[in-house]
């Protein structure tokens, strides 16, 4: 028995020398894990400023974004209101300029004179006037006779046999037509030569 007594004796014994290693390990392990723990700490510190910097960043953004647009809102309405008011003006301009004919026609309407020819020049100088006014404002007449037709300007009522023009070239206006600037505003009625 005292045989069987040993080994457990050396087995103690043996744990109790290692037990002091195995505490400076553990003593070791766990000043690593503190370590650890600490760089993650400071880790997390660092990434929870950046996060919190970015997120200034973003609001200031936000904030910037949103006095741009409102920005933006007021210079689109106020151009919406000038566009407006612009065209008003353009409005009332021509028809200050229409007005002195529209005087004119009202003056011959309450004439009692009874001749033919002192109406049809009355008309023909009212007729002048109007023109004139419209002209002033870029109003020009489409090019008819003699020209060659222009399905852009010119629309073909008619088509006649004729032998003084060459075939697709305007013969007759039917009615004039118009242009304001670029843009056409109604075209002119034409025969035109086969």
């Amino acid at each position: 028995m005292a045989d069987e007594r040993e080994p457990v004796q050396e087995a103690a014994a043996a744990e109790a020398a290692a037990e002091p290693e195995s505490g400076r390990r553990g003593n070791e392990r766990i000043a690593e894990l503190e370590a650890r723990v600490a760089d993650l700490e400071a880790a997390l510190e660092q990434r929870t400023q950046e996060a919190e910097a970015r997120e200034k960043e973003a609001k200031e953004f936000l904030e910037g974004w949103q006095r741009e647009r409102a920005s933006f809102e007021n210079f689109r309405k106020r151009m919406a209101r000038e566009l407006d008011e612009a065209g008003t003006v353009a409005k009332v301009d021509l028809i200050r300029a229409i007005l002195p004919a529209v005087d004119n026609l009202e003056r011959a309407l309450d004439d009692d004179s009874t001749s033919a020819d002192v109406v049809r020049q009355g008309v023909r100088l009212i007729h002048e006037q109007l023109l004139t006014a419209l002209q002033k404002q870029g109003l020009k007449e489409v090019p008819t006779t003699g020209e060659t037709f222009d399905p852009n300007v010119h629309e073909a009522i008619d088509a006649v046999e004729n032998t003084e023009y060459a075939p697709d070239t305007v013969v007759e206006p039917l009615l004039k037509g118009y242009t304001f600037g670029e843009r056409l505003v109604r075209p002119a009625r034409v025969r035109v030569a086969r």
